[in-house]
């Protein structure tokens, strides 16, 4: 069994992601469900991202536009494409009116943040440069089946996380550099092994300059983002329609260029669940060294923070454990609870590790008696003892230093 093979059945045992075709109802093949655990990450690498993207850049504004749109042939007649969900699969034009489930499901979200382009010129007074940048769900026009072999990477359904700066030509060339840069760091900063997510080289057009974030998936190196210098024929588009495009920069007025950043989420995801994923022997609580599964999840982007267990199914110590819980949650740690006194401290150990939760609180005896805890460590499998009061402090100082 490959690597990947046994991430996907991991993946499978513990509700991160999972094919549609396991549960029951008709699903567009290919299709993938993320359960709990997936659904937290993925929520945990789209607020990264935004938060990098948009709410620590000075320039950057967030939008949001439909995903329902027209497109346009070569002649500029408003074209439809079929509803993949539908019950019929055949591809139709009917002049651009949007009738039944013919309706045209952008595969991009290039043309959403394009329309909102005039509302940022003038949010900003036709100051340039700026940027808006847009989480949306997209949709592949030429899914090929045959590419499900490869998990994640390629969905008739995907998530895209994408970013448009708007940007005076003389300085077009320095922003290039600086959001690839951004965007580079940004991969490397979550993962276990950073060397595997690399920059290409620049690819040169007679209209645009493309540099690639890859990954070294199982299969080979492949793409997860491309940034790209697009010029200013997507502005000229807007402009050849009456719309005002020209922003200023200094005391020049000036039609912009386009620097895009578009990455895919689920390839992302594969990416890091694959960077993460480690097979390792390690010492239960007896001394004896038993091969086990493990998530090596940053600390910021793992599903859940800490898990708390009683070692005793009482009162007092359900209680206490319960507690504490609250407390973590009401902090802002992402808390796993679990009262579950007939599976021993190794078995629970190793579902966490591989589930990739960092920290594991246990209270016991002694924290009935002093108020002290026993805290596990996913990735040193060490133990060490501190009081209770000290354990939601610890886990906010570990998570904002990562």
């Amino acid at each position: 069994m490959t690597s990947l093979q046994k991430l996907i059945f991991l993946c499978s045992r513990y509700g991160y992601v999972y094919s549609a075709a396991e549960v029951p109802g008709k699903v567009l093949p290919g299709s993938y469900l993320y359960g709990p655990l997936g659904t937290e990450l993925k929520r945990n690498l789209l607020q990264q991202w935004w938060t990098s993207t948009v709410l620590s850049q000075e320039l950057v504004y967030g939008v949001d536009s439909t995903q329902l749109m027209y497109d346009y042939d070569n002649d500029g007649q408003a074209l439809s494409v079929l509803n993949p969900y539908s019950e019929d699969s055949t591809n139709e034009s009917d002049g651009g009116s949007l009738i039944g489930d013919h309706i045209f499901l952008q595969s991009s979200c290039r043309k959403g943040i394009l329309c909102q382009y005039p509302a940022g010129l003038k949010l900003l007074n036709y100051k340039l440069p700026f940027g808006l940048a847009q989480i949306g769900h997209c949709f592949r026009r030429n899914f090929d089946n045959m590419e499900s072999t490869k998990f994640l990477f390629n969905l008739p359904e995907f998530t895209q996380m994408s970013l448009q700066f708007y940007s005076p030509p003389k300085t077009a060339t320095k922003w290039m550099d600086v959001w690839q840069r951004e965007r580079i760091l940004w991969w490397r900063k979550f993962a276990a092994h950073p060397s595997k997510f690399k920059l290409t080289d620049i690819k040169t057009s007679e209209t645009q300059q493309t540099v690639e974030v890859q990954y070294e998936f199982p299969w080979g190196v492949d793409t997860i983002e491309r940034i790209t210098n697009r010029g200013d024929v997507d502005i000229l588009e807007l402009q050849q329609m009456g719309i005002n495009v020209q922003g200023k920069f200094g005391r020049r007025t000036v039609t912009p260029v386009i620097i895009e950043a578009t990455a895919g989420l689920d390839r992302g995801i594969l990416a890091y669940l694959l960077d993460a994923y480690q097979e390792k022997e390690r010492t239960d609580t007896r001394g004896k060294l038993r091969p086990s599964e493990l998530l090596c999840f940053h600390a910021k982007i793992t599903p859940f923070k800490v898990a708390v267990i009683p070692l005793k199914n009482t009162r007092d110590m359900r209680e206490i454990s319960e507690h504490l819980s609250k407390e973590l949650r009401m902090a802002g740690v992402n808390t796993l609870y679990m009262c579950d006194t007939q599976t021993t401290l190794d078995q629970h150990f190793v579902r966490f590790d591989a589930m990739g939760v960092p920290f594991t609180v246990i209270i016991n005896e002694n924290t009935l008696k002093n108020g002290v805890i026993a805290m596990r460590n996913r990735d040193t499998t060490l133990r060490e003892k501190l009081h209770i009061t000290e354990v939601t402090p610890l886990l906010l100082k570990h998570l904002s230093t990562e």
